[in-house]
């Protein structure tokens, strides 16, 4: 077992305090209606860029300090308006975030090139779980020092009550270009209740099932000849040419149905695929709003097998009408998740390609590895950009018995390569 020893535990405030009139910022509908979840992603720098882990350390903390002047109901804590209601506020009373330092008695080369994946979760300040409470903070930070040899690690958990993967990119940009002092990071909007505004009941939605104890995840790498090679596979040649993402999420599906068996069988299969809405919205958002402005769009796989068409391009279809159905115009329409339905087999696929984490250059260049720890949700799939932009690295998390089938599938092997290449 890996040996990771703590160190020390330390607050880190905003550098500058949350004037009176910021101290109470309500959430919106969408944030209200979310699991309490985190989101969790480990960002690993090599030791070629390590010389002075003590210096680092200060400098992250330092900078962590200033970014959450800007980011200050990171800072705060989630409050229930009461007991009986669904309403949810930050009271940004600037009480800090988490800063915790450790030392891992691994070398780092070795430790990327075999991760653990069922230790990673020890590189993050409680155990990386992602599960939430109320009194959790919302944002707190591991510093993992490497040792022999050099190179560290970060350990990021955020509150997905408070923020959508957009908005956790964009505080990792801001605490980067805040550690090398590029410019003075934007200013978030945390505008999203204006746009969707709380309610006093709010369903909690379900994503896909939460399982505990059974879930086995892979690592599977895609490269850009690979893609290419999927794109252009036979289907019906008068649709049109999928995207590189339509075309990944559409194998994926099919080989985890194809696992499912009998498991799933008699059971309507579902795609499930979070879609950022600040660019569908009329008119449009930027990046820098802040919160969960995402909607869940649902496409059906009924009818995938035996069908008349290419079974990779019809599932490739149902994706591309079902994100095509995205009206930004009628806002009071768009739908968040909602709870799986009985009689349903929900894959959720979630595309982290375009964010772009492995820019995150805090003055050291940039991350050696990107990664997140095992999550104990069922038929669960993310896709992020490969190192170097080479393709994609997918995230697979499956039951056991359903990964030891989908690990198999010649489809599937067909088009992906061993994580030892990346």
């Amino acid at each position: 077992m890996m040996s990771v020893q703590v160190l020390s535990r330390e607050t880190i405030k905003p550098s500058t305090p949350t004037p009176p009139h910021l101290k109470f910022l309500e959430l919106s509908f969408l944030d209200q209606c979310l699991p309490n979840y985190r989101i969790n992603f480990l960002i690993f720098y090599s030791a070629g860029h390590s010389n002075g882990i003590p210096e680092i350390s200060h400098h992250l903390r330092s900078s962590l300090s200033d970014v959450l002047t800007r980011f200050y109901p990171l800072a705060g804590r989630l409050k229930k308006h009461h007991p009986s209601s669904d309403k949810i506020y930050v009271e940004c009373n600037d009480e800090g975030v988490e800063f915790t330092t450790a030392r891992v008695e691994r070398d780092l080369d070795s430790f990327l090139a075999n991760p653990p994946f069922n230790e990673l979760h020890r590189l993050f300040p409680a155990g990386g779980s992602s599960i939430s409470s109320y009194d959790q903070l919302p944002l707190s930070v591991q510093f993992n020092e490497f040792t022999p040899g050099g190179g560290w690690a970060l350990g990021v958990s955020m509150s997905h009550k408070l923020a959508d993967g957009t908005s956790y990119a964009e505080f990792l940009k801001a605490w980067a270009d805040t550690a090398r002092a590029r410019g003075v990071p934007a200013r978030p909007k945390f505008e999203s209740a204006a746009l969707f505004p709380p309610r006093d009941v709010a369903p909690e939605i379900e994503f896909i099932p939460v399982v505990p104890s059974i879930i086995a995840p892979a690592r599977l790498l895609i490269r850009a000849r690979q893609l290419e090679k999927l794109r252009g596979a036979a289907y019906a040649r008068e649709r049109a040419r999928p995207t590189r993402v339509e075309a990944v999420i559409a194998l994926l599906w099919r080989c985890a149905m194809r696992a499912a068996c009998g498991e799933a069988r008699g059971r309507r299969p579902e795609a499930a695929v979070p879609v950022n809405l600040r660019p569908w919205l009329r008119p449009p958002l930027t990046e820098d709003y802040f919160g969960n402005v995402f909607a869940m769009v649902y496409a059906s796989g009924v009818g995938w097998e035996g069908a008349e068409e290419h079974e990779q391009g019809f599932l490739e279809e149902r994706l591309r009408e079902a994100i095509r159905g995205l009206n930004g115009e009628a806002r009071e329409e768009l739908r968040t998740a909602v709870a799986v339905a009985e009689g349903v087999e929900r894959y959720l696929f979630t595309n982290l390609s375009s964010f772009p984490f492995y820019e995150t250059d805090f003055g050291w260049g940039g991350p050696a590895w990107v990664a997140m720890p095992p999550y104990v949700m069922k038929n669960w799939f993310v896709l992020m950009k490969a190192r170097g932009g080479d393709g994609f690295e997918v995230w697979a998390f499956l039951t056991e018995a359903e990964m030891e089938r989908f690990a198999k599938d010649p489809e599937l092997l067909a088009f992906t390569s061993s994580p030892s290449s990346l």
